[in-house]
This record gives structure tokens, sequence and C-alpha cells, in this order.
């Protein structure tokens, strides 16, 4: 992981990673999108982030520096959100009290 990513991993929640994000993203040029989807996979909270600069010319080094992938015309992103999603983990747990969720 790189710094940009360990930066971007220790965002705890929407507003921040947003914000961050649009740093990064602003030293190579204006952005055009951003849009932030919030997941939680197993108790795990992580945010699936699409991007588009204004112009194309400074995406393909933005794209390597994240280590975005291409979907579409964005470039996808997916960050972990820092901590897990305690209302979501008891939800599991009192459901199916066998299942081990692990912190």
């Amino acid at each position: 992981m790189n710094s940009i990513a360990t930066t971007l991993a220790d965002c705890d929640d929407v507003q921040s990673l947003a914000t961050t994000l649009a740093q990064v993203c602003a030293a190579f040029g204006p952005v055009a999108y951003l849009r932030i989807v919030t997941l939680s996979n197993r108790g795990r909270r992580e945010a699936l982030c699409f991007i588009q600069l204004a112009t194309r010319a400074n995406e393909a080094a933005l794209a390597d520096l994240l280590q975005a992938k291409w979907v579409d015309d964005f470039l996808t992103l997916r960050v972990p959100l820092g901590g897990v999603d305690e209302l979501l983990a008891a939800t599991a747990c009192a459901t199916h009290p066998a299942a081990a969720l692990a912190k």
C-alpha cells in the first residue's frame, strides 16, 4: 500500500475521505465528478469512489498514484473506512449467534 492509499485508509468517515480525496485529485486538475458510495462487508465499512477530472490529460497519472481502476469513464477506487460498522456487527451477532465477527 502506498502512502496515499494509507492516508485514504486512515479516513474514518465519508466526509473526511471526500475532503482528502478531493485534495489529492486537485493536484492533477479540477475535479469534475467525485461520488462516494459506502458499502458494508461482513461488518467492515468500505467506500467505493468514482472520479473524473475536468480534463482527461492527467487522469492516467492520478490512476497510477491512487492505484485506481477504470470502470467505464470513471477512475474507481475501493477504500476501507476505519473501524467496524458496530450496528451491523451487533445485528449480525444477534441474528446469527454462531457467527463470529473479527474486529
